[in-house]
């Protein structure tokens, strides 16, 4: 997932308040038969509750390095209907939309992701599952 940041405006934002943002990911099973938390595209384990930090790479108005989120639940939605075709069924139990917050005082960028208004930040809290959604 890049984050495509219009000509022009690759300037770094501060949050001066909690954003309210969200993140599409994959319950799968592991090799012990336990199940993990996984983002959609990068596959990185992630867990409820947990707050993670990341450094930006920028080329060519895109931000390839951050923390990615959606900005609106239903946008996200679309996202994962959109993107099915990427998910091996075989291997995911759940798709889940999780409520996530980029906390004031983090460093991110705002632009589109296919269309849709997304961040990228330095820092992300996943605060809580929001919906479970279907395979289409």
């Amino acid at each position: 997932m890049c984050l495509n940041l219009k000509r022009g405006s690759n300037k770094i934002l501060i949050a001066e308040t909690d954003i309210v943002c969200y993140k599409a990911i994959l319950k799968k099973l592991d090799e012990d038969n336990d199940y993990d938390y996984v983002t959609l595209f990068q596959r990185s384990n992630v867990s409820i509750g947990s707050t993670y930090e990341s450094e930006f790479f920028i080329y060519r108005n895109n931000v390839e390095e951050g923390l990615h989120s959606i900005a609106d639940k239903i946008d996200t939605e679309m996202m994962i209907n959109g993107y099915n075709i990427c998910i091996d069924q075989s291997e995911i139990l759940s798709i889940f939309i999780v409520k996530c917050i980029i906390p004031k005082g983090t460093e991110y960028y705002v632009g589109l992701f296919d269309e849709l208004k997304s961040y990228a930040s330095a820092m992300i809290k996943y605060v809580e599952i929001v919906d479970e959604i279907n395979i289409i």
